[in-house]
């Protein structure tokens, strides 16, 4: 640490001694060295897990706050939702609750977990106490996830209003809901969904910091049927709606349709015994994205065909992770496992190793070129709660030519 912290200084020295014109230009060099490395390869696949991941913006409904329709799918997820099995629709989250009892202090209290999916395909572990007295309970991130796979750089900027530890989640009896209550000032008010599961909560009301709010309505079943956007007041700017046929064993799809009247369709596939899989996407200009999966074992996204027809295909190990991806049978890219590290190579021979701590955290990518000889390497080092502490840059050979460290207020702010 301390070599960090002497080239540190003498950087910031050598930047206060040049001429005024080039310290706008020094600057925006040191933004470039400093952008964190990512552990995800060709915006693809998680070099740590070996997941598969996709996302699109399939529809937009302008307004003074915009219904942006994003679909995302991760070979990880096994879930269900409105769309179906993997694939997971923003603008849709849920609340698992789950409630226990256990003796404090001469009475019975009440022992709390919560698992939480948020729009953006986040999930989140909660865990707390509530006495039967109290007005509500409010309940933290558990300490364990944190300290296991939190990382306070994953929204690309670091700073207490994104950091995720700062996200609480409410219980208010009165109000007979649950709240989320992010770093950013955003509350998501959730609600029991209808039937016997009154463990299971959906999203009813986003309020955003500048308070415009999406609102959402259900089906009786508990369907996405409506997402509103609206003002602080309640006033509709647009809203979007989710069309479904009366027998969806029949016709297998569904619909969203801006309130500007354009859609976009969704027409799913059943592959038994797992359920129902997007198979179809085509937009409100007829172009049409397909999917394929795999036959053994639970279906993994295996293909994936472009309007132009050009196609991608994903080829998993045995344990589902990634092994290889291919561009119309061109191989972009191949990853072998190791117990610390992965390796992948891509299209041209070029060989990148990125290292993980016990914390399943990126610690080092190696990077090196046709010759087996390394040429860079990027290291990082973590707090045990996740606020990356320094990130340095050096060459094959180990000069380091960038380095930066940080330190944090309680809430994660630099």
């Amino acid at each position: 640490m301390f070599w960090i912290l002497i080239f540190t200084f003498a950087k910031t020295l050598s930047f206060a001694q040049d001429p005024y014109p080039f310290e706008e230009e020094k600057g925006q060099e040191e933004m470039l060295l400093d952008q964190q490395p990512t552990q995800i390869v060709g915006g693809m696949v998680n070099a740590l897990n070996g997941a598969f991941y996709d996302q699109h913006e399939d529809l937009v409904v302008t307004a003074p706050e915009p219904i942006v329709i994003v679909r995302s799918y991760s070979s990880r997820q096994r879930g269900q939702g409105a769309l179906k099995r993997s694939w997971h629709l923003n603008h849709q989250g849920w609340i698992d609750l789950k409630i226990g009892h256990k003796p404090a202090e001469g009475m019975m209290q009440r022992e709390y977990g919560a698992k939480f999916r948020g729009p953006s395909g986040e999930e989140l572990l909660f865990f707390g106490d509530h006495h039967k007295q109290s007005a509500r309970s409010i309940l933290t991130l558990h300490k364990k996830w944190i300290r296991k796979c939190f990382c306070n750089t994953s929204g690309n900027e670091i700073s207490g209003r994104t950091n995720l530890k700062n996200t609480r989640f409410i219980y208010q009896p009165h109000h007979k809901n649950y709240k989320i209550v992010t770093g950013s000032g955003a509350e998501l008010i959730f609600h029991p969904v209808h039937g016997k599961n009154r463990e299971l909560m959906v999203l009813k009301e986003h309020h955003l910091p500048n308070r415009n709010c999406f609102l959402y309505l259900y089906t009786p079943e508990s369907y996405l049927a409506r997402i509103i956007s609206a003002n602080a007041e309640g006033k509709m700017h647009a809203a979007v709606h989710v069309l479904y046929p009366k027998d969806f064993e029949k016709f297998p799809e569904m619909h969203l349709q801006g309130s500007d009247g354009r859609k976009v369709s969704y027409y799913f596939t059943h592959i038994s015994p797992y359920g129902y899989f997007l198979k179809d996407v085509v937009f409100p200009d007829e172009t049409r994205f397909s999917y394929g999966y795999t036959s053994k074992g639970f279906p993994l996204l295996n293909k994936k065909v472009w309007p132009d027809g050009r196609q991608l295909t994903i080829c998993y190990h045995e344990n589902g992770k990634v092994h290889e991806i291919l561009d119309q049978g061109v191989r972009l890219y191949t990853l072998t496992y190791e117990e610390s590290h992965t390796t992948v190579t891509d299209a041209q021979g070029l060989i990148t190793k990125y290292h993980f701590d016990e914390n399943r955290r990126l610690t080092l990518v190696e990077k090196y070129d046709q010759k087996n000889i390394c040429f860079g390497r990027e290291r990082l080092f973590w707090h045990r709660e996740g606020n990356l502490l320094s990130h340095s840059k050096e060459t094959g050979e180990g000069i380091v030519y960038f380095a930066k460290t940080r330190a944090y207020d309680d809430r994660g702010n630099v």
